[in-house]
């Protein structure tokens, strides 16, 4: 019941294009694709919590964390709390054509990231993900040659 209605409430959260508040803790155990209720723009902002309050996502064993991009950019999520990847939580990368070249920010927290993803699919040649220096963001860079750098 309380996944049905976690996948119910993001479900609402999407339904409102580019940015969302939530103000609650948040254990997903299905797949969470930020801002696709567009599917003709997928690119958006799905935020969980305000700044002021401490929201928590907990990404649980066997999650997706799917980010969209396009030619315009990535889609992202930003949590005013922390992040736990607990492990076998995945990050899905799906695009249907790159971005332009550039450092592109999927998950911005306010508490940190802890954990990490079990693996990351949708990788190319020309994308990296990383974790930023002061843990609390998840980076995307785009070039024209690059490795996929699994975050740890």
């Amino acid at each position: 019941m309380k996944s049905k209605l976690l996948i119910l409430l993001s479900i609402l959260i999407l339904s409102i294009h580019s940015v969302a508040y939530a103000v609650i803790n948040c254990y997903w155990s299905g797949t969470v694709s930020p801002d696709w209720s567009d599917p003709g723009d997928p690119i958006g902002t799905l935020t969980i919590g305000s700044d002021g309050s401490e929201n928590n996502v907990v990404m649980k064993n066997g999650s997706v964390l799917e980010i969209r991009m396009n030619e315009t950019g990535c889609a992202s999520l930003a949590v005013f709390g922390s992040m736990i990847l607990e492990d076998t939580s995945s990050l899905n990368l799906m695009t249907s054509s790159l971005p332009p070249v550039g450092l592109y920010t999927i998950v911005s927290t306010t508490g940190g990231i802890t954990g990490s993803f079990f693996e990351t699919t949708g990788e190319s040649e020309q994308l990296s993900v990383k974790r930023s220096a002061d843990g609390k963001k998840l980076l995307l860079r785009v070039s024209d040659s690059a490795t996929m750098i699994f975050v740890k």
